[in-house]
């Protein structure tokens, strides 16, 4: 298995985790796991099997699609948590606020590309 892939998926759940304000300890209790077991995953030194890893989409609100996306591989991982991030954020806005958002993070990126 690819480190890559071990440290994508592990910087995903870690950034879905501190969004949803959990310790480590917390999530490992929420998905019948041990914290250390937790701790590993998002170091990217394990990979999880099948049934953690559905525990951690549930109780994270993920898709299994989302820790697996193709596009993130090679990319450098706290960029890749750091976007994930923002993602789980953009879900619990108001359609309104997610048009402030959606116009804000445009007006950034064309500042960016001048």
């Amino acid at each position: 298995m690819s480190s890559d892939l071990k440290s994508v998926l592990g910087a995903k759940v870690r950034a879905a985790r501190e969004g949803a304000s959990l310790s480590q300890e917390q999530l490992a209790e929420r998905i019948n796991r041990t914290p250390e077991t937790v701790s590993n995953i998002e170091r990217g030194k394990n990979m999880p099997a099948i049934e953690t890893l559905q525990a951690l989409c549930s109780t994270l609100g993920l898709r299994l699609s989302e820790l697996f996306a193709d596009e993130d591989l090679g990319r450098n991982a706290d960029r890749v948590a750091r976007e994930h991030s923002l993602i789980q954020t953009l879900r619990t806005l108001s359609e309104s606020d997610l048009e402030v958002a959606e116009k804000t993070i445009h007006a950034l990126a064309n500042r960016t590309q001048r």
